[in-house]
């Protein structure tokens, strides 16, 4: 099933780049030694090494003076085999060199599991896909370049394998582009659209792993520029919408999730204006009606007589109320709650699936 089948952690930076799994596919073709992970690091540093005296630090791999200071231990230390045999999850990191070791053949190792999670590897062997990749021509544009073939290639596993996180990633990436949001309206914005990824999948994978999240967009949209997925005036390419269209079952999770990202635009992004406003207007009712409210002491305000100087809507209230919540600049200067002075039976606000009737505000919205 397409919602079960994705992959569920990314290391950033270590898997920016699609290019190095044609690497490591071009050295497990012809690799017949028995220390692959360290063999593999030695093919990655040479490969970069000479790539860097033509060029400065490419975005996504081990920077040049990094390259040149492991390429040198590989190439003038008669004991080098021994001391990376050492490099395992439990060895400390003592001096320099030892972290520049242990976090390169750590990124080397991560391209590996790539490769593999992607299906180009297979019981330490080719895939099918594998032996095409490998067979294509590089990009004459510089060292992680793609060709046509290539992000073709590369496309098509991504949707085999990361369909619906993919596909997510890609119209958050449009959306991003399309709004240009504040530094609070962003937080507020990854919070939702997580929240919606989390809620197709029926899983709590992202929502569960923040940092990781946040690593999957970096990655992702790295892919996203590397197979040109979304041109400079802001559409996605038609040939992902022909890939797409070419599996039945795809194409009916794309059209769904495009109906959802239609809808997401209108209920989020139509509004981020409007929130602008709302934080405004919000301290200065709360403001005004805590001003005549005899118990000053106490500080809440009731959100019925908020609404009713506002002129606003409970499902406005209830939306604009929980983007504040999400809003990392100023939830700390709001505070809810549920208590009542008297008997209230009137139907309480609901914020993120709790019941609230009270707020309170401490300080100026931003």
């Amino acid at each position: 099933m397409i919602k079960s089948e994705y992959i569920k952690s990314l290391h950033r930076p270590f898997n920016t780049r699609l290019k190095t799994i044609k690497w490591v596919c071009e050295f497990t073709k012809v690799y017949q030694e028995s220390e692959y992970r360290i063999d593999l690091f030695k093919y990655v540093i040479d490969l970069l090494n000479k790539e860097y005296k033509k060029t400065n630090n490419i975005y996504g791999l081990p920077k040049k003076e990094t390259i040149i200071i492991l390429f040198d231990f590989i190439n003038n230390n008669q004991n080098y085999m021994n001391k990376l045999r050492e490099f395992t999850v439990d060895k400390k990191n003592n001096d320099s060199i030892d972290r520049q070791i242990y976090s390169n053949l750590k990124a080397v190792s991560y391209y590996t599991n790539l490769a593999k999670n992607l299906g180009f590897i297979e019981n330490n062997s080719l895939t099918i896909e594998g032996e095409s990749l490998i067979t294509l021509q590089n990009s004459r544009k510089n060292l992680v370049s793609l060709t046509n073939k290539e992000q073709e290639i590369f496309i098509e596993q991504l949707l085999k394998y990361d369909f619906i996180p993919f596909l997510f990633t890609i119209f958050y990436t449009y959306f991003e582009k399309k709004y240009p949001l504040k530094n609070s309206e962003s937080e507020i914005f990854n919070e939702k659209f997580l929240r919606e990824l989390d809620l197709y999948l029926g899983a709590r994978d992202f929502k569960l792993k923040r940092a990781s999240w946040r690593n999957y967009i970096i990655v992702r949209q790295c892919w996203i520029d590397d197979l040109e997925l979304i041109q400079s005036n802001n559409v996605i390419k038609a040939k992902l919408k022909k890939l797409i269209s070419m599996n039945t079952q795809r194409k009916k999770e794309y059209d769904n999730i495009q109906i959802r990202m239609i809808e997401f635009e209108k209920t989020f992004f139509k509004k981020v204006e409007k929130f602008r406003e709302f934080k405004n207007d919000l301290y200065h009712s709360y403001m005004k009606i805590k001003k005549d409210n005899i118990f000053k002491n106490v500080g809440y305000i009731n959100l019925y007589d908020i609404k009713k100087d506002m002129n606003i809507s409970v499902k406005d209230l209830e939306f604009f109320l929980e983007m504040l919540d999400d809003d990392k600049v100023n939830r700390t200067k709001i505070f809810f709650n549920n208590i009542v002075a008297a008997i209230d039976n009137r139907k309480r606000f609901l914020v993120k699936k709790t019941q609230i009737l009270n707020i309170k505000i401490t300080g100026r919205l931003l």
